[in-house]
């Protein structure tokens, strides 16, 4: 005899984890300039929101930073992406993460003399660690070190590839035990 459908697609002790963070990121990229490539300074803030059933999160998210200008360069962007987050073991604080998406990205001449903009706009694609840590009062923090693929530059100034990044932030966690409906 078959079981109804709602008593198969929820399981008891099943629990749906609800999850947000908020980061500030900040990394190394290397620019591909002018003068030839540098390694430039970049800062800014990323967000995602989710479902986590089990082992596996998926979520969407977006990501906005700018470099630190120079005399020769200077840029920002926007990244938007699907994330996922696996876990060894449901109840860790340790996830193995992943984004895929799209984004683009404006570079200038920074504080230098003035040039045409040049920028990128494609796929974007990443891979990382992030480990939530309990500060004091119960606050959730996490920790991130993420590795940047961004879309390839047009011209002849833009971010090469990959891009390391880390981030700190506040994670919000929500839990709903799924059961049989009656």
């Amino acid at each position: 005899m078959l079981a109804p459908a709602p008593a198969i697609a929820q399981r008891l002790g099943t629990i749906l984890e609800v999850f947000g963070s908020a980061s500030l990121v900040g990394g190394v990229t290397s620019v591909a300039a002018p003068s030839g490539s540098h390694a430039a300074l970049h800062g800014g803030a990323r967000g995602d929101a989710g479902i986590q059933i089990g082992h596996l999160g998926l979520g969407l998210g977006g990501r906005i930073w700018q470099m630190v200008p120079t005399q020769e360069y200077g840029g920002t962007g926007f990244d938007y992406f699907l994330v996922g987050e696996w876990r060894e073991e449901p109840s860790s604080r340790t996830t193995i993460r992943g984004a895929f998406g799209g984004g683009w990205d404006d570079f200038d001449s920074g504080r230098g003399p003035e040039r045409p903009n040049s920028g990128a706009q494609g796929i974007m694609w990443s891979v990382g660690i992030g480990h939530q840590v309990i500060a004091p009062r119960d606050t959730r923090l996490l920790l991130t070190a993420d590795l940047i693929v961004p879309p390839p530059p047009s011209g002849g100034l833009g971010r090469k590839r990959p891009v390391l990044e880390v981030g700190v932030g506040k994670r919000y966690v929500g839990f709903h035990p799924i059961g049989p409906t009656r």
